[in-house]
């Protein structure tokens, strides 16, 4: 009886029924099982040369053994590291589409990533750091602290697609910590003044009522009456 993680590893030719008749394919395909993985992988070799196939089987369980081993990065991490990272970031931004994210979201995405992309000369996963970001953002004295949080966060996102991907398999930038933007708002909110609120009372009881006047002249009523913000000015002044 064969061990539940006992090595297996063969080639073969799949076979159908047609017609009542059993067909053999023409192309080989591999089937492997490592010691000590449960995992059975069923990969097509796409040739129809028995030697051949058995040769690529030899590489295939090799770089398994050694993907289990820890000695090589899986595949998918390892094909990822040779593509463009731009192809990458084309590749992200056409899955959000698919889900369905807003136009706006999805150019301010694609904005982010290419403008890193391009100012912090990355080319290639192994060229993405949290060192070189973190540089580039010293570099920003222009941005507010709230735009490079946002380009943080767009940044983290991304690796971590990557990573449910199987294409890299950490996100560095979980560990990077945002902006403080206490204290550095480029546009300060506060609350109304008492005198403040009673001239925004005042100013709109006055455009009720001449809403309210036009409306009894038989004109119609503009649209930008709002007794909801007098509302909530007399509940401020009142507080």
């Amino acid at each position: 009886m064969r061990k539940e993680y006992e090595m297996e590893a063969r080639i073969y030719r799949p076979k159908r029924w047609r017609n009542g008749k059993r067909i053999t394919g023409r192309l080989y395909r591999a089937r492997v099982k490592l010691t000590g993985d449960n995992k059975v992988r069923d990969v097509p070799l796409k040739v129809s040369d028995k030697q051949v196939a058995q040769q690529k089987l030899n590489k295939l369980v090799q770089e398994l053994e050694h993907e289990l081993a820890g000695l090589i990065p899986a595949k998918p991490e390892r094909e990822a590291a040779k593509s463009p990272l731009l192809d990458l970031v084309s590749e992200y931004v056409n899955e959000l589409t698919v889900l369905g994210r807003s136009a706006d979201h999805l150019r301010h995405v694609d904005k982010r990533l290419r403008r890193l992309v391009r100012e912090c000369d990355w080319r290639r996963l192994a060229d993405v750091t949290p060192a070189s970001f973190q540089m580039w953002r010293k570099q920003q004295a222009s941005k507010a602290p709230k735009t490079l949080n946002e380009y943080l966060a767009t940044l983290s996102a991304f690796w971590t697609w990557l990573r449910k991907q199987g294409r890299v398999s950490v996100n560095p930038f979980e560990l990077v910590e945002r902006t403080d933007t206490r204290g550095k708002e480029r546009i300060r909110r506060r609350a109304l003044s008492e005198e403040e609120a009673a001239r925004l009372l005042r100013s709109c009881l006055r455009r009720d009522w001449r809403a309210f006047a036009g409306a009894s002249c038989g004109q119609q009523e503009p649209q930008g009456t709002m007794p909801a913000i007098a509302s909530r000015a007399g509940q401020g002044i009142a507080g």
